[in-house]
């Protein structure tokens, strides 16, 4: 039952989340006669609005997971670039520098899923700079195993402390 509420819950929410958005995104793009505070306040509504919907998003792909609904879209990767494109995001949303440390290669290419990838390696940067000191480097490695390839998401932060390190992938 929690599954199903939460997933209806998601999903009736992002309707109305999408059209205020879209009131707000036009309300600033015709908005020549406002005052710099109103823009600032509806550009921060629309940041909000939108971390919102991500928030609906996980939630949905949560409840989807739990039913074994979540598909996923294996294909080939180009992995550079996109760690080039996590960092970008990852810096102007969490306003600090995140390091990348990429190989010496051409090209190195996963078979993943190029949206989850992304989206997983955001939330553990953002955990990272959550539970950081905020002058500490934050770095994204990408490293070549004979066998494998591994991105590695380092941090100066607090850590988990050993007591609850096994009960780390329970949910909330």
């Amino acid at each position: 039952h929690q599954r199903q509420f939460v997933s209806a819950v998601s999903h009736e929410l992002r309707t109305p989340l999408t059209i205020v958005g879209g009131y707000i995104k036009r309300t600033i793009r015709m908005g020549s006669n406002l005052e710099a505070p109103q823009l600032k306040g509806l550009q921060t509504a629309e940041l909000e609005t939108q971390r919102m919907r991500h928030l609906l998003d996980d939630l949905l792909d949560l409840s989807r997971g739990d039913s074994g609904r979540l598909s996923l879209s294996q294909q080939p990767v180009p992995l550079l670039p996109l760690l080039n494109q996590v960092q970008e995001l990852a810096q102007s949303s969490q306003q600090r520098s995140i390091n990348l440390q990429l190989p010496q290669a051409d090209e190195v290419i996963a078979n993943a899923d190029p949206d989850r990838l992304q989206q997983v390696l955001l939330n553990l940067i953002e955990n990272a700079c959550k539970y950081s000191d905020p002058h500490a480097p934050v770095e994204v490695a990408l490293l070549l195993k004979p066998s494998e390839l591994c991105i590695e998401v380092r941090d100066q932060g607090i850590g988990v402390p050993m007591e609850d390190q096994q009960r780390i992938f329970e949910r909330f």
